[in-house]
């Protein structure tokens, strides 16, 4: 069977546009493909950019944290470790003997949460100054302490001044 000139112009013609179709296709295909891989070079250029802003920022805060290590510390010292307030309880008995004064105290559970502890500080003998000068002192501390209530109990008749003192307080904790 012998194909006549227009038969053979008509499958070459056909054959042609299917070539280019698929010409047509694999390039639309590829075209895709490079454009998905540019947007996601893009996003994970712009997630290393984010990466090294925060790497960046990070350095700066050593490097201010290493610089006012003191500072630091200092306010540290504001709070109370809640794991070991050994230290805070001594300084209140130091202040104690510093008046002259008994110094009792108790955990206030009521007044503790997350952030707080909570106390009952009891202070007996030395008199109305010496008193006075224990809840001075008592505000000099350098803790976040909030007292909630001071308490009088037991008027000496003789004297005129209380004969304890209770202060409920809260320190803050770290």
């Amino acid at each position: 069977m012998r194909l006549t000139p227009r038969q053979k112009l008509i499958a070459t013609a056909a054959v042609s546009l299917a070539t280019l179709g698929a010409a047509v296709w694999v390039f639309w295909f590829a075209a895709s493909g490079v454009a998905r891989d540019e947007a996601v070079r893009a996003d994970i250029q712009a997630r290393l950019d984010g990466f090294a802003r925060d790497r960046s920022r990070a350095q700066a805060f050593r490097a201010l944290r290493v610089k006012r290590q003191e500072d630091v510390t200092r306010i540290l010292g504001l709070f109370v470790d809640r794991a070991r307030p050994i230290g805070f309880l001594r300084t209140l008995e130091g202040l104690g003997r510093a008046t002259g004064s008994a110094v009792t105290i108790e955990i206030n559970d009521a007044a503790s949460d997350s952030d707080h502890l909570g106390f009952r500080v009891i202070v007996e003998g030395g008199g109305q100054d010496a008193m006075t000068r224990y809840v001075r002192l008592l505000e000099r501390l350098p803790y976040t302490i909030t007292v909630t209530q001071i308490s009088e109990e037991g008027r000496s008749p003789d004297a005129g001044f209380p004969d304890r003192l209770v202060v409920l307080l809260r320190v803050r904790t770290r």
